[in-house]
């Protein structure tokens, strides 16, 4: 497998978080959601496997 450090955007399914940009924002748990998600991957590997391509 090869060494892909490219940064990517994805959606991880059945994790509902709120929205930072739209209608129904809410930007302080919107943020400490993704700080959260990002401690946890932050210097670490992960493998990525695409099951479908989401609408969005």
């Amino acid at each position: 497998m090869p060494n892909n450090t490219r940064r990517k955007k994805i959606s991880l399914p059945y994790v509902d978080i709120p929205e930072l940009r739209g209608k129904r924002t809410d930007p302080i748990r919107a943020k400490a959601a993704k700080d959260y998600l990002n401690g946890l991957v932050l210097d670490s590997t992960l493998t990525i496997r695409r099951i479908t391509k989401d609408r969005y």
